[in-house]
């Protein structure tokens, strides 16, 4: 097993790849962020045929922040997305350059916040699954396993606790826990059974790919179930939130379906000295753990795929559901808004006529001065502003309903002394 951890070198690329002879579109793929991202080429997706040697890996890393005094807008968590993406376009061009990395300098494929106190690191683990002709199997792992925000990941930035320290005058002692991963890597593996099988070797590497899925699935649950209590409150707010969620989601459904189609390409057969096929009886003796592998990995990769989906299909339903609502009461907003403008209509042809009573503030000769009263401004007014009023705020089914109720009242009579009104 061959480590190769963090941004490599081109001595180190010619030096692996001579003496191993691993295929160039190994290298390209797992250093696919030499691509510009403005580049126009549209490079073909892998197919599941061309990865029968390659198996790769995702590793999600979850910080947090201390506990802000305030919880933030959903603009300000917008703004935060939209610096997050800038600055990890900068950080791409600088590798593409080139620039300011050292050879092992952790590397770092994604970065996303959550809300105000949860981030999300990305990083990629490439095998490469090589057999020589004496029908060895080797690997070469490249793991992004270390962590420094927003440049990458770096042991020594890490506190002990794993807390992030942005003194750089401290020293910190613990690692991120993939860090440590190539250590003593195999002791709790039989070393004759390791060379029998490709996927019972790396078997600690996938537990904590998918480990790291798992928690990461657990943590987005719990974002979302916080992130439904807000509905009700604020509906408008909550949309950009769950639309974030699921294409973060469906990213990592991406990544686990590439890592299964990875894992059943490695699923070969034994092989013995000059290529020849194990048989079946020399197949059935291997040890059960070494048989096992291959299938308990597939299915832990199957349980985080039919969670993540499941995940996607909440918020989707959840989306859905929540814009019929959006519609509904917009809709209703707007029938409500034409009945008062119907009103409103219906109201000007009322005033419009009562304009013409600016006649009795002028002094036509027909009309005498003497005989004109400022009560009778009042005794037109009055009728009319009340009648409007009840026009205007008395919908038709309240004046129905008042109509009908004093028809029951005089179909039943006078109501007797004694008697109580109902």
């Amino acid at each position: 097993l061959i480590f190769i951890r963090g941004y490599p070198t081109p001595a180190w690329l010619n030096t692996v790849g001579s003496k191993y002879k691993v295929d160039p579109d190994f290298f390209a793929r797992h250093l696919d962020y030499l691509i510009p991202t403005t580049s126009e080429t549209f490079p073909s997706p892998a197919l599941p045929s061309s990865l029968s040697h390659m198996v790769t890996l995702y590793v999600t890393t979850i910080g947090s922040r201390d506990r802000a005094r305030r919880t933030f807008r959903q603009s300000e968590i917008d703004s935060i997305r939209i610096s997050d993406k800038r600055k990890m376009a900068g950080y791409s061009r600088s590798l593409s350059a080139g620039s300011d990395f050292n050879a092992g300098n952790a590397l770092v494929r994604y970065y996303s916040t959550l809300d105000e106190s949860h981030f999300t690191i990305e990083q990629r683990i490439t095998v490469n699954i090589h057999r020589r002709r004496n029908e060895q199997p080797e690997a070469q792992l490249h793991p992004v396993i270390s962590y420094k925000h927003m440049h990458g990941l770096n042991p020594d930035t890490l506190t002990t606790g794993g807390v992030i320290d942005t003194d750089p005058s401290h020293r910190f002692k613990v690692p991120q826990t993939a860090t440590l991963l190539h250590r003593r890597f195999g002791q709790t593996l039989l070393r004759k059974d390791m060379g029998r099988d490709i996927l019972y070797a790396l078997d600690k590497v996938f537990s904590l790919a998918i480990s790291s899925e798992c928690q990461f699935l657990d943590m987005m649950e719990k974002k979302l179930d916080r992130t439904l209590e807000k509905v009700n409150a604020d509906e408008f707010d909550t949309l950009p939130d769950l639309k974030f969620l699921r294409q973060l989601l469906y990213r990592h459904i991406q990544q686990i379906q590439e890592t299964i189609v990875g894992v059943e390409n490695a699923r070969s057969p034994l092989v013995g000295p000059k290529g020849k096929t194990v048989s079946p009886a020399k197949e059935a003796e291997a040890d059960t753990e070494v048989n096992q592998t291959a299938t308990t990995t597939l299915r832990d990769l199957d349980h985080s795929l039919r969670h993540a989906e499941a995940l996607e299909r909440r918020i989707q339903d959840t989306i859905s559901v929540l814009m019929s609502s959006v519609s509904i009461a917009e809709s209703r907003r707007g029938m409500e808004q034409q009945e008062r403008i119907g009103k409103l209509t219906i109201l000007a042809f009322i005033f419009v006529p009562l304009s013409f009573t600016s006649f009795f503030g002028m002094n036509f000769k027909e009309m005498k001065a003497d005989i004109m009263s400022i009560w009778q401004w009042f005794t037109v007014s009055v009728p009319i502003v009340v009648f409007t009023q009840l026009a205007l705020f008395v919908t038709a089914e309240q004046m129905k309903s008042s109509l009908r109720w004093l028809r029951g009242r005089r179909k039943a009579g006078p109501i007797a002394p004694g008697d109580k009104a109902k």
